[in-house]
């Protein structure tokens, strides 16, 4: 992680991207958003 993706984008990755409908997507996004602190790097 220190050299590598932010928590938040490697769950992007790893879950956001893998569903198909954009709503669903940005729902999931944001409840990934709003679990996961900014402050984690």
């Amino acid at each position: 992680m220190r050299l590598g993706l932010s928590p938040l984008d490697a769950c992007d990755m790893g879950l956001t991207n893998k569903v198909f409908d954009a709503t669903e997507r940005a729902i999931i996004h944001d409840v990934i958003a709003a679990r996961i602190p900014k402050s984690w790097n």
